[in-house]
């Protein structure tokens, strides 16, 4: 007789596989920091360390105030908090060949330590 507990240990290590959540981001400890909690603050915050508080887009590339992040689905339409590096890209051509974005300015919160836009996380009042 064949036993099943392979199968069994394996979903059991699948199940603690994952890496765990990022910690969420702190209210900012630096003086020189810049809270965005509005659109109108990013276009002054270009290069700066950010932290960015409020309501997640529930759309395909999550916003927060018009600013790409990289949020988890289930914090759509929830406010959130992303710290990292303001970043501004302007497009000013479109190529009809390539799927893209419409010539604007786009702006993107970058974590600096891997370079990847910054996670979102629940923001606890």
């Amino acid at each position: 007789m064949r036993s099943f507990a392979f199968p069994i240990v394996l979903l059991a290590a699948c199940g603690q596989a994952g890496s765990p959540p990022p910690a969420a981001p702190t209210a900012p400890t630096d003086p020189g920091e810049t809270v965005i909690t509005d659109r109108s603050q990013r276009a002054a915050a270009v290069g700066k360390t950010v932290t960015i508080i409020g309501p997640q887009t529930r759309t395909k590339q999550p916003t927060v105030h018009g600013v790409d992040v990289d949020g988890d689905y289930a914090l759509s339409d929830r406010t959130v908090i992303v710290r990292g590096v303001l970043r501004e890209a302007v497009v000013t051509e479109v190529d009809p060949t390539v799927a893209g974005r419409r010539p604007g300015t786009y702006y993107a919160v970058v974590d600096p330590a891997t370079g990847e836009l910054a996670r979102t996380a629940l923001h606890e009042e």
